[in-house]
This record gives C-alpha cells, sequence and structure tokens, in this order.
C-alpha cells in the first residue's frame, strides 16, 4: 500500500502529495510535487528513515542509459579540455559498455 506524503504546497495541506511504496527492490518515490516542495518531501522521507538521493542518476546501470545529448556533451568535454595547452592532446574513441568498462579497470589493475 502506498505511504502518502503531504508536500504541504503553498502552505496548503492535501494539494500536492508524493507516495512512497515498498517494493522488492527497496523503496520507490512516486514524486508528484514541483521542486518548491523538495523540503517537504524531504522531512516526510526523513520521518520514515528513507534519505532522498539524486534521482536523476538511479535507473543509469550502463553509459547508453545516459541519454544521447549528455553523452555528446561529454565527449564534446574530453575532446576540448586541453585546447589551452598546446603541447598536450586528446582523443576520443566513442562509447563501450559497462562490461568493456570493467575489463579495463581490471586490466589497468592487474598492471599495478
Amino acid at each position: 500500500m502506498p505511504e502518502l506524503i503531504d508536500l504541504h504546497h503553498m502552505g496548503h495541506e492535501r494539494t500536492v502529495a508524493s507516495y512512497l511504496l515498498d517494493t522488492d527492490d527497496g523503496p520507490a518515490l512516486f514524486d508528484c510535487g514541483p521542486t518548491t516542495t523538495i523540503d517537504a518531501l524531504k522531512a516526510g522521507l526523513a520521518e520514515r528513515e528513507v534519505a532522498l538521493g539524486d534521482p536523476s542518476f538511479e535507473r543509469i546501470r550502463d553509459i547508453h542509459d545516459v541519454n544521447s545529448e549528455l553523452r555528446d556533451e561529454i565527449e564534446h568535454f574530453f575532446q576540448r579540455y586541453k585546447d589551452l595547452e598546446p603541447t598536450k592532446r586528446t582523443e576520443t574513441r566513442g562509447w563501450g559498455n559497462r562490461s568493456e568498462a570493467a575489463e579495463i579497470l581490471a586490466q589497468a589493475r592487474a598492471r599495478r
């Protein structure tokens, strides 16, 4: 059964709410409130001993879960961040997946 968290939008009760639901994977938050109610949401979660993390990255398990515009922005940064240092350069090679990243990390750790 979802547990209601009243967000007291603009000081009014029972106007905007979020719902906390216990699932097999842990608590799930159905947030219906505007950002102006974030303090009330955090307080309501704290009363239930649940902390609010950064929900924008909760569903990312692989780089391909990141929207393409953000991936392009990240790649652009790494292509350009050494431009002001004439003796240095960078190169990007596209995006691998999570298992490729894990393999690269394992190889680097083995070289230590």
